[in-house]
């Protein structure tokens, strides 16, 4: 296959792979409140809530927040750098998580 007809298919497929998640989620398809419902999605978000005010990795809910290595911080970090940019909203996270997913389906046809 040739290079450029690779790089269509790529494209075309994150292009599927972004219609096949957005669609449902954004035509009301389903409960979008579910995006909260997990028992760690709280943890998460505490967890990056308390990096961006109290500079902090820790799932406390009221201060003193103390450090805690309950979550590693790789994930908690990729959500205060959403918050950060788009605000304290959980859809931005997984209208984040929608377009990483589809362009790994684009990376993997590469």
């Amino acid at each position: 296959m040739r290079y450029d007809a690779r790089v269509k298919l790529s494209w075309m497929v994150v292009l599927v792979a972004l219609a096949v998640r957005l669609v449902p989620w954004a035509s009301g398809f389903g409960d979008r409140a579910r995006v909260m419902q997990s028992p760690d999605c709280h943890d998460y978000e505490r967890a990056a809530s308390n990096l961006l005010d109290h500079r902090t990795l820790s799932i406390a809910k009221d201060p003193p927040v103390e450090p805690d290595s309950f979550r590693t911080p790789g994930y908690p970090l990729f959500i205060a750098a959403i918050f950060s940019v788009a605000g304290r909203h959980p859809h931005a996270v997984v209208l984040a998580q929608i377009l990483l997913a589809a362009l790994a389906c684009g990376l993997l046809v590469r």
